[in-house]
């Protein structure tokens, strides 16, 4: 089900490279300092790691670039989503050609990672729930992680469309060092959302049912991150570049959702879970605000305003491009989703405009 915001908003949550996201639910610990945890520790309930199973690249020693979290069976909320830059210059298939891989996802490595892990769990497994590492993005992802007993795992494809997903049906204790890899070396460094959760994709385990991947998630963070701006602002309009993404259909997430009337209405097409942008706006009186789609290829939009109300479009703005115009804007934050009306344009570009002039 969709989440329901309250009037105030979730904040956006970005993590820096280094930085560490605390979590203050009962069932599990703060996040730890990025590097605080040896790799050469004997892990609680696992075995202790070496060098030589990572052959030095990619190499679990270092200090994750994106921080790092501790969490236990039964954790909330679920997913654990942080936002990462993918890939780097090591070719993880000529990395771990040498590895025996473990049973966890397609055992496919490929694509380009870093050497330095992008973030690092610490799990304390029980013995009800599955462990799952997914990615989010608007383009090809790939995974690799090296498990609390030094085992090597990887995955292109078991996610959603091109997404990369790891599954432990029976997952152990301990650390978890975790690599999120561009399948393109020219998707190096573009923003994904890594997430961990206890909750199976396919709804055949876990705690839920599976419909936690078919939502729209203002909480999590918007994968091209946040701007703000103020009435009257220029260069107007401001452009986005964006990818589209085929996870969520819209239609089944805004299913039980009143929708108000800014556009057509039509919640159709497809896009991901986490927002494309989001946009803090501090309205004037003179000015409606605008969001346009725009591609190739037939568009769709979706926004969740400051209130916390819903607004879709299909057809409302030139051709087949979708257009919202709010002519009595509020300020706060605007969260965006880009939509592609066929579920086969996962990775093709486009743009999301930001506009004052209808």
């Amino acid at each position: 089900m969709l989440l329901i915001r309250s009037a105030i908003a979730a904040s956006v949550i970005a993590a820096a490279p280094g930085a560490s996201l605390a979590l203050n639910d009962s069932n599990h610990t703060a996040a730890q300092p990025a590097g605080a945890v040896s790799s050469f520790e004997v892990l609680q309930n696992g075995a202790p790691k070496n060098l030589t199973a990572a052959q030095s690249q990619p190499d679990f020693s270092l200090p994750p670039a994106f921080g790092s979290v501790s969490l236990r069976a039964g954790f909330t909320p679920d997913p654990y989503s942080v936002e990462i830059l993918v890939g780097g210059e090591i070719s993880a298939s000529s990395a771990l050609s040498g590895q025996n891989i473990g049973q966890a996802g397609d055992r496919r490595c490929r694509g380009n990672i870093a050497e330095a892990p992008d973030f690092r769990l610490q799990y304390e497994a029980g013995s009800l729930f599955p462990l799952i590492v997914r990615v989010e993005a608007g383009f090809d992802t790939t995974l690799v992680v090296n498990g609390p007993d030094g085992t090597w795992y990887c995955d292109d494809d078991s996610g959603r469309g091109l997404q990369a997903a790891l599954e432990w049906d029976n997952p152990q204790s301990g650390q978890y060092d975790i690599w999120v890899g561009a399948f393109s070396s020219s998707r190096n460094y573009e923003p994904a959302v890594l997430e961990i959760s206890e909750i199976s994709s396919s709804g055949g385990s876990g705690r839920g049912s599976g419909d936690g991947g078919n939502t729209l998630d203002f909480s999590q963070p918007a994968l091209n991150g946040v701007i703000s701006l103020s009435s009257g602002f220029t260069p107007d309009p401001r452009t986005v570049p964006v990818s589209a993404r085929s996870q969520v259909s819209i239609s089944n997430a805004m299913s039980s959702v009143n929708v108000a009337r800014t556009g057509d209405g039509r919640c159709r097409g497809h896009t991901g879970r986490a927002p494309d942008v989001s946009v803090n706006y501090s309205a004037g009186n003179v000015f409606p605000l605008v969001v346009r789609a725009l591609a190739s290829f037939d568009t769709t939009l979706v926004v969740n305003d400051p209130n916390g109300g819903w607004h879709c479009d299909d057809d409302s703005g030139e051709g087949v491009q979708a257009q919202l115009v709010f002519e009595r804007p509020a300020s706060g934050r605007y969260d965006i989703w880009f939509g592609s009306f066929s579920s086969n344009r996962d990775g093709q570009q486009g743009r999301i405009e930001i506009s004052e002039l209808d």
